[in-house]
């Protein structure tokens, strides 16, 4: 296990130096995904996998839109008010950095332009959270 930046790994790391490189609710935090998947792709040995694992946006007007708004923005907001005596904005930049980020299926677009193969996306709670795999060729 090796903690480090996604975006910069090749000051920290060789390439082809991990079997796999996982990366759990922290795309939309990224400045840069496109760069961070190309430095997670460098360190991956052939035939490595790449595991994303994050909160994806659902389809605008849909109804998992609407109900992860309400989720986040009163359901959340409301027990971190109640129970952690925090201010509730803190997480409601969750839902909004969520809606902003790009879509599951965007998100294996950029794995596949990287160069990786057998890329696929398995969605969880109706596509409010998904899990994208790609190998390294």
């Amino acid at each position: 296990y090796e903690l480090g930046n996604a975006e910069n790994l090749a000051s920290s790391f060789g390439s082809d130096s991990f079997d796999a490189v996982y990366s759990v609710y922290t795309l939309r935090n990224f400045s840069d995904v496109r760069l961070a998947v190309r430095a997670m792709t460098r360190v991956l040995r052939p035939g490595g996998a790449l595991v994303l694992l994050d909160a994806f946006p659902p389809p605008k007007g849909s109804f998992m839109q609407l109900a992860l708004r309400f989720w986040m923005n009163v359901v959340v907001a409301g027990i971190v008010r109640v129970f952690a005596f925090a201010d509730a904005k803190a997480y409601r930049y969750l839902a909004s950095s969520i809606e902003q980020t790009r879509s599951a299926e965007e998100t294996a677009e950029v794995l596949r332009d990287e160069g990786l193969k057998d890329v696929r996306v398995v969605n969880y709670t109706f596509g409010a959270a998904a899990m994208l795999v790609g190998v390294k060729r």
